[in-house]
C-alpha cells in the first residue's frame, strides 16, 4: 500500500495502513489490533495467492487447448467411442447368447450381470484377451520353448 500523499486525521496526525499500524506501532497496547490486522492481512495474501493460483491455471489451460484439440484430432482413431464399444459389446452379447454357451451354466438373473460387467470393462478385457491369447496359443501348439529361450 503506497500513497502518493498521506492522509491525516482530525489531529493532524497521519492515518497508518494496516501494514504501516504493524511495522510502527509496536506498543504493547496496540498488540490486540496488531494481532486482528495480521490475521486480516495473511487472509488477503492467502485469497489473492489463491485467485491468482486459479487464473494461472485458466490462462495455461486457454494457451494448451488448441493443442489438446489438435491432439484429439490426430488421435481420434485410437480414442475410447463409447457408442461403438456399446454397439460391439451388444454384437458380442448377442452372439454369446446365441451360442447357448451360457444358458446351462449360469441363470437368467446372473447372466444380466455377467453382461452388465463385461459393458463396463469391455475395454479391459478385451485388452487383457489380446494380450494373453497369443500365450495361450502358444502353450496349445507346444511354442512355450520358442518363447522361454
Amino acid at each position: 500500500e503506497l500513497y502518493d500523499k498521506l492522509d491525516f486525521d482530525e489531529f493532524g496526525f497521519p492515518v497508518l495502513s494496516k501494514w504501516a499500524f504493524l511495522a510502527y506501532r509496536r506498543d504493547e497496547k496496540y498488540r490486540e489490533e496488531r494481532e486482528i490486522f495480521s490475521e486480516e492481512l495473511c487472509d488477503a495474501v492467502e485469497k489473492f495467492q489463491l485467485e491468482k493460483t486459479e487464473q494461472s491455471l485458466k490462462l495455461k489451460a486457454e494457451i494448451e487447448r488448441p493443442k489438446l484439440e489438435r491432439m484429439k484430432m490426430i488421435m481420434a482413431e485410437q480414442m475410447v467411442d463409447e457408442n461403438m464399444i456399446e454397439k460391439i459389446m451388444r454384437e458380442a452379447w448377442a452372439l454369446i447368447k446365441s451360442s447357448g454357451a451360457l444358458d446351462g451354466l449360469v441363470p437368467d438373473e446372473e447372466q444380466i450381470e455377467i453382461r452388465n460387467f463385461f459393458a463396463k470393462n469391455y475395454v479391459e478385457i478385451t485388452e487383457m484377451y489380446r494380450l494373453y491369447s497369443p500365450v495361450s496359443l502358444c502353450l496349445e501348439n507346444n511354442y512355450i520353448k520358442i518363447l522361454l529361450r
